[in-house]
């Protein structure tokens, strides 16, 4: 990487007016946690080539894993001025606009990314993710299938899918808040998710609580064993097994 680094450098002191090897650079640099130089080469690219939307992309993201977001923010919005349809940007700074709390704006980019880019499974993954209304628990759950339609092993998807689907809060047809919980798939999603990773201790808790709720002591019983070995601070499985363990008389 040093020699990477070491002919890039040459390269621009050969062309100082060269954009492309300044934004190299910057990669590089900002890879390796070198963020002031990285940022200074970010913006000399930027200098030499005002068009350059990738340029301003990785600075946006860079300043975005700094928690400069209001710097990041403008940055994001010059890459899409230029490139209106960059779908990995929109996404991007979807993921920005959520962590900062705006979460319409954010909802607008996941859209705009999955508009352009439809197999975009982490597109539909984070818009569902954040669908969080009552109102909104089917356009949730048909993104969160969309995305494990396009990439199979989305363990997020299928785990989501599951605490989505095994609460089941929606809006009744007249309007009231309802819980109808959709409990065969939310098994399945929590089953799916543990054959990608057996180590998944949410996974196996979430779904010891659904064997716990359907009177299957013994499977939940099993899952929760393994949550707790997975992970022993799992301080809501060790409250939930001690009541299971108390209902079956086993404690």
């Amino acid at each position: 990487m040093q020699e990477v680094i070491k002919h890039l450098k040459e390269s621009i002191k050969l062309n100082p007016e060269f954009a492309d090897a300044h934004y190299e650079l910057a990669l590089l640099l900002d890879k390796n946690n070198d963020y002031k130089d990285a940022k200074k080469h970010y913006l000399r690219s930027i200098e030499l080539n005002k068009d350059f939307d990738h340029a301003y992309f990785n600075l946006a993201n860079m300043l975005k894993r700094k928690k400069s977001y209001k710097e990041s923010k403008k940055h994001y919005l010059t890459a899409l001025e230029i490139n209106p349809d960059f779908a990995r940007c929109h996404y991007e700074f979807g993921l920005m606009l959520a962590a900062t709390g705006e979460m319409e704006d954010a909802k607008s980019h996941f859209e705009k990314c999955t508009d352009i880019d439809q197999n975009f499974a982490d597109g539909y993954y984070q818009l569902a993710y954040i669908l969080t209304d009552p109102e909104e628990y089917d356009k949730a759950k048909k993104n969160y299938i969309t995305a494990i339609d396009i990439d199979k092993d989305h363990i997020l998807a299928h785990y989501y899918l599951g605490k989505l689907t095994s609460k089941g809060f929606r809006l009744d047809k007249d309007g009231s808040r309802v819980e109808k919980p959709e409990t065969e798939l939310a098994q399945k999603s929590f089953m799916r998710a543990i054959s990608i990773d057996g180590k998944f201790d949410k996974a196996h808790y979430n779904l010891a609580l659904i064997y716990k709720k359907n009177g299957d002591h013994d499977l939940s019983k099993k899952h929760f064993e393994t949550a707790l070995e997975i992970n022993p601070k799992h301080f809501k499985a060790h409250y939930h097994f001690a009541l299971l363990l108390k209902e079956s008389g086993d404690g």
